[in-house]
């Protein structure tokens, strides 16, 4: 039987917005990965808090993020 040995995961690449990836890019980073956001315009400009949109609150929080 043949295995495949993978070394341990550095990054992870969120896609999407909201409060689920919001928690989850967090979380992540919390574990000690570096977390990339990739977003679409709707997700960015959407409100994440009453006075922040999702790409504003992520950018302050440190977060690579891209608007594709």
């Amino acid at each position: 039987m043949n295995t495949l040995e993978l070394e341990p995961i550095k990054g992870l690449y969120l896609f999407g917005g909201g409060n689920h990836v919001i928690r989850l890019a967090e979380k992540a980073r919390d574990l000690g990965l570096e977390v990339t956001i990739i977003t679409s315009p709707r997700h960015a400009a959407a409100s994440a808090t009453h006075d922040q949109t999702f790409f504003s609150l992520m950018n302050q929080n440190g977060f690579p993020i891209y608007v594709l």
